[in-house]
């Protein structure tokens, strides 16, 4: 992999934070998580210089590998709900549904989270999709 490239499971950046969207990590990009640190071989120190920096080639290693998008769609999630909830004054197309469907997901059957963190990384938080999914999970829990 070269400089930019995020391996085989599509992770774009380990650096960034992800729910502030800022090059400074402020808590939610990768390199935050203990399980993941030593194997990125970056610190949080240089994290705002590792965006240039050459893919760790633990990416492309099958047992390391497939833990990093569990962490990354785990900062999707985190960052669905905390900037849904606008504290800094955002508006967001997918609440009040979002929270709504992920209260009922418990009672659904074929629950689609998984489908709705994909949707959020591959076109993003406002591509359309993450409201569409979120207002389908709420629909389906009504008509129980």
């Amino acid at each position: 992999m070269a400089v930019g490239q995020g391996g085989p499971y599509q992770i774009n950046n380990y650096a960034v934070d992800m729910v502030a969207g800022s090059m400074a990590p402020a808590g939610h990009s990768l390199i935050n998580y203990i399980a993941i640190q030593k194997n990125i071989g970056y610190t949080m120190s240089t994290a705002s210089n590792q965006f240039s920096q050459p893919t760790p080639q633990s990416f492309n290693n099958k047992y390391y590998g497939p833990m990093l998008p569990a962490f990354f769609h785990y900062n999707d999630m985190v960052a669905l709900n905390v900037t849904g909830k606008g504290p800094d004054g955002w508006s967001t197309p997918w609440e009040p549904e979002y929270d709504e469907t992920l209260a009922n997901f418990v009672n659904l059957p074929n629950s689609f989270l998984d489908i709705i963190l994909n949707v959020a990384y591959n076109q993003g938080f406002y591509g359309g999709l993450v409201t569409q999914y979120s207002m389908k999970g709420r629909r389906q829990h009504h008509r129980q």
